[in-house]
């Protein structure tokens, strides 16, 4: 026990928590490393088929987590919106953020799948993975939550839109594997690319969709050291702490990719066999609608894994719907339809894949004979991937 440095209001004593003592209690940096917000101001003009929106990061602590807010207003007419490919979330075609000398991008995904990942994810309480709440009583009902919930409404008439996206960089919320040391780095900008409307990737007749108005607005979250002094005893975070007890040796990876869709039958998506694989998410755009093609589960057969040309499945491709079935129990409610996941995840690093073992890793689509196709019929891919940045200094990817 260390030594006393303040008394509560009963005049008991508060002692210094490790205090020093050779086998003193030791406690994670991340408990000691407060949460600081920065708003990075100011808001920015969001314009679909526009020039890129460049947000600079502020260099400052361990980056942890980005919120960005969409807001705006549009009109509707002629007639009413169809969504199609990835649909309201890919207004924004992709997120991106690389960091100097980093094997990958931490951030390479569109609006459709950084929104599928903050579900998963559990980036602000280790109880909950997706933050979609039930419907409250009139008794504890927010009209200010309701109306800034995501919407994007695709009636007639003049509209207003709300989208938010939570870009986590670290692992988990009580695990700090994967944050950036932005003093440490050169300047590292987050780039937000507006899709394009005229291709058919958010709503089916660009025609429709008129005078938009909108807005970013987005928050950094760093974790800031430094700890309190009398705490001398800092767990290791992972096996090669810094000076502040955080092992920046670690990155998170989100990517995405699309292939088309060429026949019925099985369709194969080969994925690349690199670092620990935590999840897989595949979306099949199909079916028929307007000039595009639509998120379709229905006509989704089935689905297998290969590794080493082995299947996951021994006795053939498995119903989507036992897949599912699965997800919804793994994540506290379903996906949105027709999104299927491949969680590597469920139980922290031990259910982790080493893809580095792999040299073949492939996922196996099988679409329905007869299945009417629409335009520019995809499959959508996203993995989401630990990267060991310090092998020598790491006893193993599996140990936290």
């Amino acid at each position: 026990m260390g030594p006393i440095i303040g008394h509560h209001r009963d005049g008991r004593p508060i002692y210094a928590m490790g205090g020093g003592a050779p086998g003193g209690p030791t406690f994670p940096a991340k408990a000691f490393m407060a949460p600081q917000m920065f708003p990075l101001s100011p808001d920015k003009a969001f314009t679909l088929g526009g020039a890129a929106v460049n947000v600079p990061l502020r260099r400052q602590g361990y980056l942890s987590r980005v919120v960005v807010k969409l807001t705006g207003t549009y009109t509707v007419a002629n007639a009413a919106l169809v969504f199609v490919q990835l649909g309201a979330y890919n207004v924004v075609n992709a997120f991106r953020l690389q960091f100097p000398q980093r094997p990958a991008p931490m951030w390479s995904m569109g609006g459709y799948f950084a929104h599928i990942w903050e579900l998963r994810q559990r980036a602000y309480s280790t109880l909950r993975q997706a933050w979609r709440f039930p419907a409250q009583g009139a008794l504890d009902a927010n009209a200010a939550y309701a109306a800034m919930v995501d919407q994007f409404p695709g009636g007639l008439g003049a509209q207003t839109l709300t989208l938010w996206w939570t870009l986590q960089a670290n692992y988990a919320a009580d695990d700090v594997r994967g944050v950036a040391p932005l003093g440490n780095l050169e300047q590292v900008n987050l780039i937000i690319q507006p899709a394009t409307t005229g291709n058919g990737d958010v709503f089916d007749v660009a025609a429709n969709f008129t005078v938009p108005v909108f807005t970013l607005t987005v928050e950094q979250v760093s974790l800031m050291p430094p700890l309190p002094a009398y705490i001398s005893s800092i767990a290791q975070t992972t096996r090669n702490p810094d000076v502040n007890g955080v092992d920046t040796g670690w990155q998170v990876a989100i990517d995405e990719n699309y292939q088309a869709v060429t026949q019925t039958g099985k369709n194969v998506v080969a994925l690349t066999p690199e670092w620990s694989l935590l999840g897989v998410a595949t979306l099949l755009t199909y079916a028929t609608a307007g000039v595009n093609a639509q998120p379709d589960y229905a006509d989704l057969t089935g689905l297998q894994i290969m590794l080493n040309a082995q299947p996951l499945y021994p006795d053939g491709q498995r119903d989507p719907s036992l897949w599912m079935h699965d997800q919804v129990y793994e994540n506290d409610v379903p996906y949105p339809q027709g999104l299927l996941m491949w969680d590597r995840d469920v139980l922290g690093p031990v259910d982790w894949l080493a893809s580095d073992n792999f040299t073949d890793l492939e996922l196996w689509l099988f679409i329905a004979a007869g299945a009417v196709a629409g335009t520019n019929p995809r499959i959508y891919t996203s993995t989401r991937r630990m990267i060991n940045l310090d092998a020598a200094g790491h006893a193993s990817w599996l140990v936290p």
